[in-house]
């Protein structure tokens, strides 16, 4: 879960960066929009599986399944 929520907060940070490169540029040339990502696993969804994972309520398994596309 810890592995996970660091993928997020990479992929965060790169989607922040490439937004603030658009904007950038947007400025230069014309406005290009933001990225936005939807559908994928936030650090609020490792936060619920690690409580749910400490209050041994749900297998193992079944909380990492959506981290990893199942």
């Amino acid at each position: 879960m810890l592995f996970q929520r660091l993928v997020i907060r990479i992929r965060e940070a790169i989607i922040e960066t490439l937004n603030q490169t658009l904007e950038c540029v947007g400025s230069v040339i014309k406005p290009l929009g933001r990225l936005r990502v939807e559908g994928l696993p936030t650090s609020n969804d490792v936060d619920d599986s690690l409580g749910h994972l400490d209050a041994g309520d749900r297998q193992f398994k079944e909380l990492l399944d959506p981290f990893l596309g199942h």
